[in-house]
């Protein structure tokens, strides 16, 4: 049993946190009692940039090492490797580590990168980190991707209505120029009653990455 518990306070850039490009898989044991415990798979994969498809040529196949070729990349792909990898654990998190759209193929670009985000529902995303890339479009657009709504200009290309993330968009350093918080700094998700809570930071040198829009 699972529920998440977000939480709005700012806090200081510290703990367990998300750091972009990386990709990690892991298991997490934390003790309940003296003499229970319950163990968490970590799963996280970074810079999606909406390839919803795999790429042409060799770039969509990944080399054993026996010789062999293995077809990779893309939705489907990603999604069943995710799907096999929680299948192996009792209990499971999924994290995005930033870059998940923007800068996009151009099956997601053509639509807002709506579809990415709903892949991303679809496979279960429990948290995500921000990129500098979800920034491309500006923070009027990034809320839209959070919360949802058709596109001010183009309305809703990929659906009759977009819901927008099911999953909390984390920055615990994205801030507002009075220093409120831009979004939510951290959040908390509850396997068997255990907290495990995880904090996402951007890099420093963001600002200088996007537009003076975004």
């Amino acid at each position: 049993m699972r529920r998440r518990a977000a939480l709005r306070t700012a806090v200081p850039a510290a703990g367990l946190a998300m750091a972009l490009a990386i990709s990690v898989t892991a298991g997490l044991s934390v003790a309940q009692t003296q003499d229970t415990a319950v163990s968490v798979r970590l799963l996280a994969f970074n810079d999606l940039h909406g390839s919803l498809e795999p790429p042409p040529g060799i770039r969509s196949q990944v080399k054993h090492a026996d010789g062999s070729l293995v077809p990779a990349g893309g939705a489907a792909y990603l999604a069943a490797y995710v799907d096999q990898l929680r299948g192996q654990a009792t209990h499971s998190l999924l994290y995005s580590v930033g870059d998940s759209w923007g800068s996009s193929a151009l099956e997601s670009a053509m639509f807002h990168d709506e579809p990415t985000v709903q892949l991303l529902n679809t496979m279960g995303v429990d948290a995500s980190a921000i990129g500098n890339h979800e920034l491309d479009e500006g923070y009027t657009e990034f809320r839209r991707m959070q919360t949802g709504g058709c596109h001010p200009t183009d309305g809703c290309r990929f659906g009759n209505t977009f819901e927008g993330a099911n999953f909390p968009l984390l920055a615990a350093n994205m801030e507002f120029d009075d220093g409120a918080p831009a979004t939510l700094p951290f959040t908390v998700d509850y396997v068997e009653g255990i907290p495990v809570g995880v904090i996402a930071t951007m890099p420093a040198d963001t600002a200088t990455m996007v537009t003076l829009e975004g």
